[in-house]
């Protein structure tokens, strides 16, 4: 039965991360983002600063989860960490190219 619970808090976490990416989708296309960059480099830069960091450290956490506490509530905050912040990176990875 714990085994399920596991599996629902994960499936928790993994909406969670989308929710995030679709309201940061919803506020790029209200402020017309990709219609003027060059408008928005500092916005980008910023993004790049905070997504970067956040993406390597929930990536950090998860990879020291893994192998060395597996099957604990570690491992799930972990996992959950680097799902949830999983958009941070990927609109950094989208502000470089972009900048």
């Amino acid at each position: 039965m714990r085994r399920i619970a596991d599996i629902d808090a994960l499936r928790g976490f993994a909406l969670f991360g989308i929710l995030l990416v679709n309201i940061t989708y919803l506020a790029a296309g209200k402020h017309e983002v990709l219609a003027d960059v060059t408008r928005h480099e500092r916005m980008l830069r910023r993004l790049q600063w905070v997504g970067f960091p956040i993406g390597l450290a929930a990536g950090v956490v998860y990879a020291h989860a893994s192998p060395e506490h597996p099957g604990t509530a570690y491992q799930l905050f972990a996992l959950g960490a680097d799902v949830v912040s999983a958009p941070l990176p990927a609109a950094a990875y989208t502000a470089s190219v972009l900048g």
